[in-house]
């Protein structure tokens, strides 16, 4: 073997022979990352890395540390060609080998949510039942397409009943499922929207507390445009103003008000405006959590992270006024038909030249303080030699306002798109409410060091449910598997929770194509109990 440090090589020679080197060395390694044929991940190593706000919000070198293995070595000279990696050995599968909570029930075998609607899932403490809605698709296993779907799990007797709110609409769409509501009075609320379909919201009340299969008429107010989505959001415990929070003018935020708990619902106006040309291309997403004391606090973006390099910004509404993180007023009437563009907000993590970034989750703390979590989608490997499909990873960013500034820092690797057509959906972060330092997140990586996910059921790539746990305020994380080595897909969690209650964590199982095109099972561990 040539030994490129001899002294009978010229400086040329030498440069030559180690760039051909580190050229072998980058091909392997991007050999590896596209092998659908690798062995199971080895246990999870230390989470990434924290930063500081700071840091998150500079130029390249503070974005998330992509996987080990795709970083180059600093200086090309010393590079050295790694071991080629051994291929998983191509078996049957084994399906017994997938793990899920002993408590594990399916719930509705035909359903599936959007995280944009808020309540998707909430706690009956009085009647002691879990009630969540879905909308079923003509690729489920009943082929029902479209119904808006409410189910309610009973815990003293795990039984189900499921009531089908409107099948008028037939829309094979997620983003129809309804928000849910609890009133003061022990009745739901449910209101929801078609996805850009008409103008129309829609709602319908239970007939009695703790009954799912009596609901009044169906009644609908009109959002100003086409709507979509439906966040119902108390400014208190009382109920004294209730807000659905949507999509219509403008295809910005938009509110609706009630004065008596949902009964009756009247257009309030646009509460961002992003003065965009072109609608499609500035439709600022936002997220929405009460502290159940006045204030309602939104984390929201510029846009679309498909069109926009998105910056997270965090608001507060207040006696009707919208306010930035520390207080100052941006907006002092939130119904007057004015709005303020999102960058008016406070900056929770700044727009970054090669990455997208999206929202996944916001709650309030007993400290009457929000944390969110939030995603970052960056390109590993451009497009090349033919290939259909660009090499995508996301990451997954846990934040916490701690009354002065936003604590932001890693939280885990996402894995890849569910879909290519929408690189920036991800399995998805759901945070507990009950608890600022737990956490519930579906991908197909190894959480902690990245590693491809391969199941032992059918040796394919699948996307599994994990608990997360940080004993130092979020600055690293310690992780267990609620599900493993799954013979399909776990999805989009949800966690119910209150103080001093159990854990509830429902999640969609299955084969999830597209919004318009899956075949999912809405499941839950209720109670979610840790495995030993």
């Amino acid at each position: 073997m040539l030994n490129i440090n001899s002294d009978k090589l010229s400086r040329k020679t030498k440069y030559g022979l180690a760039a051909a080197a580190f050229a072998v060395s980058t091909i392997a390694i991007i050999a590896y990352l596209k092998s659908d044929d690798r062995s199971k991940p080895a246990a999870a190593v230390s989470a990434p890395v924290s930063k500081t706000p700071a840091q998150l919000a500079a130029a390249p070198a503070t974005k998330p540390a992509p996987p080990p293995v795709v970083k180059p070595t600093a200086k090309p000279a010393k590079a050295k060609k790694p071991a080629k990696p051994k291929k998983a050995k191509k078996v049957a599968g084994n399906p017994s080998a997938a793990y899920a909570p002993a408590n594990l029930s399916v719930l509705n075998t035909n359903g599936a949510w959007t995280w944009f609607n808020n309540k998707r899932a909430i706690l009956d403490s009085a009647h002691r039942q879990i009630i969540f809605s879905s909308v079923s698709n003509s690729a489920g296993k009943d082929r029902r397409k479209g119904n808006i779907d409410i189910t309610a799990y009973h815990l003293d007797t795990k039984k189900t009943e499921r009531f089908t709110l409107n099948n008028t609409l037939k829309a094979n769409d997620d983003h129809n499922s309804a928000a849910l509501y609890l009133r003061p009075d022990g009745r739901i609320l449910a209101m929801y929207a078609t996805h850009n379909g008409d103008k129309m919201l829609r709602w319908r009340i239970s007939n009695k507390p703790g009954d799912i299969s009596s609901w009044g008429n169906e009644q609908s107010v009109n959002a100003g445009d086409r709507a979509s989505y439906s966040n119902l959001v108390a400014s208190d415990m009382q109920a004294s103003v209730l807000y659905n929070f949507t999509r219509s003018v403008g295809f910005d935020p938009n509110l609706l008000v009630s004065q008596d708990k949902g009964t009756t619902w009247s257009y309030g106006g646009r509460l961002l405006n992003d003065n965009g040309s072109n609608k499609r291309k500035g439709r600022p997403y936002t997220l929405y959590a009460s502290d159940n004391a006045g204030r309602i606090h939104i984390i929201a973006t510029d846009g679309h992270p498909r069109d926009t390099r998105n910056t997270i910004y965090h608001g507060i509404i207040s006696d009707e006024r919208l306010l930035r993180a520390d207080g100052a007023v941006v907006d002092s009437n939130i119904f007057d038909g004015k709005a303020v563009r999102p960058k008016a907000l406070s900056v929770v993590m700044k727009a970054q030249p090669d990455a997208s970034q999206w929202i996944q989750d916001i709650a309030v703390g007993t400290d009457k303080q929000p944390y969110a979590a939030f995603s970052l989608r960056k390109l590993i490997q451009p497009k090349a030699n033919g290939k259909k499909l660009d090499s995508w990873i996301i990451y997954y960013y846990y934040g916490r306002f701690d009354g002065k500034q936003w604590q932001v820092t890693p939280l885990a690797y996402g894995g890849t798109p569910l879909y290519n057509n929408e690189k920036d959906y991800s399995g998805l972060v759901a945070l507990d409410p009950a608890n600022p330092w737990r956490v519930f997140i579906s991908t197909n990586s190894d959480p902690a060091n990245g590693l491809p996910l391969i199941s032992r059921s059918d040796n394919k790539r699948h996307y599994e449910i994990f608990e997360g746990r940080s004993n130092d305020n979020g600055k690293t994380w310690n992780w267990q598997a609620v599900t493993r080595d799954s013979g399909s897909d776990n999805i989009r969690p949800t966690v119910v929770a209150a103080a001093g209650s159990d854990t509830y964590v429902l999640w969609l199982r299955g084969r999830y194509a597209s919004y318009k095109k899956y075949n999912m099972n809405v499941v839950g561990a209720l109670p979610y109990t840790p495995a030993k």
